[in-house]
């Protein structure tokens, strides 16, 4: 495909071109130039004749976490139990969680709505990964999960970038390791024996659920963080305004109370 400023994809693969064991352990950027991304999702949706949701208002301070789960190989067993964890943690905060599986039966048209409909994603490395190409730009955070020995965490980490996303890759057998050489050597022992690449690469694994309920903290302190810097001088005075107007009322309440227990005391 190309677009006004040439090829827009910087790598193509096709059955005469896979990719050798040792290049999936590099960067590789799915896309010529960044803007591409916002290029080719336009291209497809007009040409498909699809609408996306409309972007949140500014003033929406909710944040919608999805989870993403596979079917069979690769499938997540305790994502389920990160879900419940996470939905107990942040009971108290404008957070919306819902959980989903792809399958083939499933439109396309409904697959990319849910990546473009939520700010924060967890799923396990595969396939529908590729639909981070319809992500809310600038946005959205992916936390993409790899079971033990099967570590491509640049192959939709870039994408996710190239987009305008912020990817975080969790390994199973390292936890929150920031040190992804030890996750790569791993990777690197077992992609050059073809049977033991396919037998991890179909694994179905657990998560440590306070590891990935650490990275959603994580990623939720840095959006309230960018919530408040990005407030408003009108929207900051309209919150102490409507600060004071509360305890206002609650004082008036207060008071009232006081003078019914005064006037029984005196009766």
């Amino acid at each position: 495909a190309e677009g006004e400023g040439g090829h827009l994809f910087q790598h193509v693969y096709t059955p005469d071109n896979i990719p050798r064991s040792d290049e999936l352990t590099q960067a590789h950027d799915w896309l010529t130039h960044p803007e591409h991304g916002v290029l080719l999702r336009n291209v497809i949706l007009q040409h498909r004749g699809v609408a996306l949701p409309p972007p949140p208002k500014k003033t929406d301070t909710t944040i919608r976490i999805g989870f993403l789960n596979r079917h069979d190989t690769r499938r997540v067993l305790n994502l389920e139990q990160v879900m419940l964890e996470v939905t107990k943690q942040f009971i108290k905060l404008n957070i919306v969680v819902d959980m989903t599986w792809f399958t083939s039966s499933i439109p396309w048209e409904e697959q990319i709505r849910w990546f473009a409909s939520h700010d924060i994603i967890v799923g396990p490395h595969g396939a529908a990964m590729t639909n981070c190409l319809f992500l809310e730009p600038y946005t959205t955070t992916v936390i993409e999960l790899f079971p033990k020995n099967y570590f491509p965490y640049q192959f939709f980490g870039s994408l996710v970038e190239q987009v305008g996303g912020r990817h975080v890759a969790y390994y199973s057998n390292h936890g929150l390791t920031h040190n992804k050489g030890a996750a790569l050597n791993d990777f690197r022992a077992t992609i050059t024996n073809i049977t033991a690449r396919q037998y991890w690469r179909n694994f179905n694994f657990n998560v440590t659920v306070d590891d990935v309920v650490h990275l959603l903290k994580r990623d939720i302190g840095r959006r309230r963080e960018q919530q408040q810097a990005e407030m408003t001088e009108e929207e900051l005075l309209s919150n102490f305004y409507g600060t004071v107007k509360s305890y206002k009322a609650r004082l008036k309440r207060f008071m009232n109370q006081s003078h019914v227990v005064d006037t029984i005391n005196h009766n």
